[in-house]
């Protein structure tokens, strides 16, 4: 069964195309002239919507004909009001000129050329201008759903809207002169799966630091980009903040400390967990905040994976040092080789300070070279070459663009943060640029190394963050989060930075909130301890407004459990980020991606309180919106983009059998054309073989059988066997180190004309069908049909992007519905789309709110700045006592609930609820009054908690994986309930992903 992919060009039928080139786009400064380059995308989407109508014999009113044509036109309305919006508006004309030139760069970047905008891309980012343009616009009121297969360039059309969003808040913040500069967190993504998050990081922040590039390069008096016929902007026209980009996620990928904690186990024995600032330095603790691993703008060596290098390859490192005192004429790489390192080329540049130099090293290596034997081979052969005087400044040779930036702390040096930049003199970062961060303050620290003279930095950072301390201090532009770490909405008080909720800035340490009044009006309760910085100026600041723009990639995937808390604690998320201090509150615009889904609506409704518009809105056929055709071919063709799915089904015969004779044959037929004399063009994409399981136990089974059995089978059917695995296949699940997934995804992309070996064969589960965007590939074998249509689709649409692809879907005969799945194969294949499940949320069920409402409530009281149907802020006497911290902890008190009990901002929670239950589909929708009801209840459990303390202190939450409980806590767990302090909510999750309480045995000697 063959199954293709779309065409997404422009159909030559409906006139000639807009202008799709970002290029020139971003120069058009003129609102006519910018009218008359777009306006062909309303007049061919109009002809067609005429033609598909004329086609259909004007459909009658409320058939499904009439409802498709009348959702065409409705987006084609908004495209018009888009397009409207760019003639006469400056600020928006300018910010998408913005948006279209950090675009093109990060394009060039990427892949060396300006891709031009797809039409369904370009039209997607005119629909949503309005609504980001104009706070109070209705379609704010509607989440819009970017419907398009996967592979077909979703990721490029919500980074163009994002661009536009961080570009205009800043325009607008600058002129109306705004003490934050439309700063903060503007743009908050989530995503469900750790390898899609660490993908969709890094291409993301390709974006943003060309964002942050234009904003600072040019000369003094005139940084900044700006179109060639705008120079009136004057100079740092995009803000006084850096664009920056902030990684939200568990700690077993980051770390969430910069710093280092200590405690003493069972047997009284101090324990150090090493922060990220020790890892930077090679100290072994849980995750590495070294995630970016290249260069954004020239992919130069930032940090080395753990596994280092393999035999043959060739690198450059560019080691930013001080005090060199080689003579460039006396670089001879000799004097930098050792046995397995050669070194081929040394180059050294000196800084505007001649203090400081880049001293630039080509090597090979004849064997594995692990990054400890990189930073071995620099700290005891280079270094010494260069001089003895020469001290390396990054933190380590083998994280050659990372580097500690330390404050003076009572008389010593302390390392208190990292900064990210790229060292090689030849990069457009460090060429034509003043970069300085201007802040309340005055201005963020430049490296002495990179200063200029003149106080700026010739160096431009790449403005990624990655541990959750610097998220909170430091307010990112742009924040990439999975969807399950709102759990932590309710136990971190320092995550209100990201919904603009700060009310101080340290100068070293950044943004935070002070709650220590020094005593509470009418109140017998002592001043507590302030838990500011010790060190530095603190400032009093505004705040910033909360994100502009959410975006909830793969929608898919929010379905069953998960789903149905994501729901509930997205009752906080919206409610935190709805600005409700500027009289009309001003909510957050949703936008979401699929490529697979059915019944979006009830979804999106569910999970948002949005309504739904899906674009690009169907025609009257199903492969067909204008935007994009699917067009049958013949099933052997190989030259189109598609996929030819076979099933297999060896009744009689086990799961083994079957996989190894198959593989054998899959991937020996590739190998004996390429002998008969087939171009390696025509072989590549069948090249390398993707093994895709619904199990890791299924995955590990068949990694052991490529050890040997498929090893022996091809040597029984062949005289010329493939030479296959010297290890094991390369693996994407679960098990796999994130910081080596760039490596992995790089070394999928080698084809067989690559300066080294394709890869023979990878194995992965269901994250192998998210994140993974590898034209080349072009040969599946599934083992077994996975549970969820969207799964399947999901996975196999990863292959055959660019030319034909194979789908080998192996069943097993024992299995029910494996054997369904091959009796209907030719039907199921070919309707693929209309088997899509319907997905499940139901966010206030009794079981999840017993489970949830709770925490969500904790939520909304640690980290709201002010809640709806409040006049301004809520009294400092009130909210102190809820929000203080404990001994300059983050371990916050929870006393106060016994007397706040009736406070507004507490009343108002049960409201606040029941609303959002009120918006609920009809059929999830809770019975009147049933969790406003519940909430009391929830608050009434914390007072009486609260109340009947006896003296002890009541925390939010205290950590029992370190030590046995010893106070009540609002935020239970098991550990506490086992310990019989108290808990107003059992089982609070840690994570959206923990559905299930934890099961604790206990042992008897």
């Amino acid at each position: 069964m063959s199954v293709n992919a779309p065409d997404k060009a422009w159909p030559d039928e409906v006139g000639h195309a807009p202008e799709l080139n970002p290029s020139k786009l971003c120069e058009i400064t003129d609102g006519p002239s910018m009218e008359q380059a777009l306006s062909p995308l309303i007049d061919g989407y109009e002809r067609w919507i005429e033609l598909i109508e004329s086609e259909a014999g004007n459909p009658d009113p409320g058939t499904p004909a009439h409802r498709h044509i009348a959702g065409c036109r409705q987006a084609l309305e908004r495209i018009r009001n888009g397009i409207r919006l760019l003639g006469s508006d400056v600020d928006a004309r300018l910010a998408f000129c913005f948006a279209n030139r950090a675009i093109a760069l990060q394009s060039e970047w990427s892949k060396g050329k300006v891709n031009s905008w797809w039409p369904f891309q370009l039209a997607f980012l005119l629909v949503n201008l309005p609504a980001m343009a104009d706070e109070a616009h209705p379609d704010r009121e509607v989440c819009d759903l970017l419907w398009f297969p996967t592979g077909g360039g979703k990721t490029e059309a919500y980074l163009g809207l994002a661009a536009f969003t961080l570009a205009h808040r800043r325009l607008r913040a600058m002129r109306d002169g705004s003490t934050h500069g439309g700063a903060g967190v503007t743009v908050l993504s989530r995503y469900t799966l750790r390898l899609l998050t660490i993908q969709q990081y890094r291409r993301a922040l390709t974006l943003v630091t060309a964002c942050e590039y234009l904003r600072t390069t040019g000369i003094e008096g005139s940084r900044g980009w700006r179109p060639k016929l705008a120079n009136d902007l004057g100079d740092l026209p995009w803000g006084n903040h850096r664009f920056s980009i902030g990684l939200w996620v568990g700690g077993g990928v980051t770390p969430n400390n910069l710093g280092n904690f200590q405690y003493k186990d069972s047997n009284n024995k101090m324990v150090t967990v090493y922060g990220a600032l020790s890892i930077l330095d090679g100290k072994t603790g849980e995750g590495d905040p070294a995630q970016v691993l290249n260069c954004p703008c020239c992919h130069s060596i930032l940090a080395v994976p753990s596994e280092g290098f393999r035999s043959g390859d060739t690198k450059t490192l560019h080691l930013a040092v001080g005090d060199l005192t080689l003579d460039a004429d006396g670089a001879d790489p000799e004097h930098f080789s050792v046995d397995s390192i050669q070194a081929s080329d040394v180059v050294l540049t000196p800084h505007a300070d001649s203090t400081f130099s880049t001293v630039s090293i080509t090597f090979s290596v004849s064997a594995e070279t692990s990054s400890a034997m990189i930073d071995q081979w620099v700290n005891q052969h280079v270094l010494p070459a260069l001089g003895k005087l020469s001290y390396l400044l990054p933190v380590r040779p083998s994280r050659p663009g990372y580097f500690i930036r330390e404050v003076t702390w009572r008389r010593d040096q302390k390392a208190v943060d990292f900064e990210i930049y790229c060292s090689n003199p030849a990069c457009a970062l460090n060429i034509d640029v003043s970069w300085n961060e201007t802040t309340e303050v005055g201005g963020w620290p430049v490296m002495d190394a990179f200063n200029d003279g003149n106080g700026r930095s010739n160096h431009c950072p790449v403005p990624a963050f990655t541990v959750d301390e610097q998220v909170y201090a430091r307010c990112p532009s742009m924040l990439i989060a999975t969807v399950d770490k709102f759990a932590r909405l309710a136990y971190e008080p320092r995550a209100s930075a990201i919904f603009g909720n700060v009310d101080h800035l340290n100068e070293h340490l950044g943004y935070f909130r002070k709650w220590a009044p020094p005593s509470a009006p009418g109140s017998s309760l002592p001043a507590q301890p302030r838990s500011a910085p010790a060190q530095g100026v603190n400032l009093a600041v505004s705040g910033f407004l909360p994100p502009t723009l959410i975006l909830q990639d793969e929608l898919h995937l929010i379905e069953g459990p998960l789903g149905s808390m994501v729901g509930l604690y997205e009752t906080s998320v919206d409610l935190l980020a709805t600005d409700y201090g500027r009289g009309t509150p001003v909510k957050p615009k949703y936008v979401a991606s699929t490529a697979t889904v059915r019944q979006a609506q009830e979804q999106v409704q569910s999970l948002f309180a949005r309504s739904l518009a899906v674009f690009p809105s169907p025609g009257i056929r199903a492969d067909e919106s204008f935007f994009s055709r699917a067009e049958s071919s013949h099933p052997l063709d190989s030259q189109q983009a598609g996929r030819l799915y076979v099933g297999i089904i060896a009744p009689g015969r086990g799961a083994q059998t079957p996989l190894v004779r198959t593989w054998s044959r899959l991937l020996q037929y590739p190998k004996d054309r390429r002998d008969a004399g087939i171009p390696s063009k025509e072989l590549d994409p069948f090249w390398t073989l993707v093994g895709y399981f619904n199990a890791i136990r299924e995955l590990a089974g068949a990694v052991a059988l490529t050890r040997q059995d498929v090893v022996q089978r091809l040597a029984s059917i062949t005289p010329t066997p493939r030479q296959l695995f010297e290890s094991d296949p390369m693996e994407l699940s679960s098990r796999a180190d994130s910081l080596n997934l760039p490596t992995m995804l790089d070394d999928l992309g080698v084809g067989l004309d690559g300066d080294r070996d394709a890869v023979n064969a990878v194995v992965a589960t269901s994250m192998f069908g998210t994140g993974v965007d590898v034209d080349r590939l072009g040969l599946m074998f599934v083992n077994g049909q996975p549970k969820t249509t969207s799964s399947y689709i999901q996975a196999t649409g990863r292959v055959g992007r660019s030319t034909g692809g194979l789908v080998v879907t192996f069943y097993r005969s024992s299995r029910p519905r494996d054997l369904s799945h091959y009796e209907y194969f030719a039907g199921y294949h070919t309707t693929l789309y209309k088997h899509v499940e319907p997905v499940t949320v139901n966010p206030f069920a009794p079981r999840a709110r017993d489970r949830a409402l709770g925490p969500v409530a904790v939520s909304i009281l640690r980290q709201a700045a002010l809640l709806p149907g409040t006049a301004g802020p809520v009294p400092v006497d009130q909210r102190w006592r809820i929000q203080q911290r404990l001994n300059n902890g983050w371990h916050c008190l929870a006393n106060a609930m016994e007397e706040a009990r009736s406070a507004p901002d507490v009343e108002l929670l049960p409201v606040l609820m029941e609303q959002r239950a009120t918006q609920q589909p009809e059929l999830r929708r809770p019975d009147a009054s049933e969790t406003s009801d519940h909430a009391h209840s929830a608050l009434d459990s914390w007072k009486e908690l609260a109340s009947g303390k006896n003296g002890q202190l009541l925390l939010f939450h205290e950590g029992s994986v370190t030590r046995t409980p010893a106070h009540p806590v609002v935020l239970g767990d098991l550990a506490h309930k086992v310990a019989g302090t108290g808990q107003a909510y059992e089982n609070a999750p840690n994570s959206l992903r923990e559905v299930e309480s934890t099961t604790t045995i206990r042992g008897t000697h």
